[in-house]
């Protein structure tokens, strides 16, 4: 399994970030690829609800089942994600700082076959790591904005 963490301080208590980052259908807004989001579970986002995305990246489009394995307001959240490269577990962590929330993003691959390591080697500085620092930041923005 490998990992890539990121972080970033935005301008607003952990209760007025929490709600961009634990409801799911929020992340299209501050995703950088072109992003729907649906529930597939009814009512509200507890763990074991399940969503499902379709993501336009690098021209393919990319379906995905989520399924929300923590779910702490207002510090922490978890999902997996399942979609044809693999299995994947995006945690946030929201801590709160005077006048600010520091939000620690760590995505983890699961796959453990050898071409999915390589593929994460290869993956992770080129295109993983620039699109969730990018990420990261709209999501302050969409946050100070709000």
């Amino acid at each position: 399994m490998s990992a890539a963490t990121f972080t970033i301080s935005i301008e607003a208590p952990p209760e007025q970030v929490f709600p961009f980052v634990g409801d799911l259908l929020q992340h299209p807004d501050w995703a950088t690829d072109q992003m729907k989001m649906e529930a597939i579970s009814s009512g509200s986002t507890s763990v074991g609800s399940q969503y499902r995305s379709t993501t336009n990246f690098m021209r393919m489009t990319i379906l995905a089942e989520l399924h929300v394995v923590e779910y702490q307001p207002p510090t922490r959240f978890a999902f997996t994600v399942n979609d044809r490269t693999g299995q994947y577990t995006n945690e946030f962590v929201l801590r709160s700082q005077p006048g600010r929330t520091l939000v620690e993003r760590s995505i983890s691959n699961q796959n453990t076959g050898f071409i999915s390591k390589i593929l994460t080697i290869i993956l992770m500085p080129i295109l993983i790591l620039p699109e969730s620092k990018k990420a990261l930041q709209q999501l302050k923005t969409r946050v100070e904005q709000a």
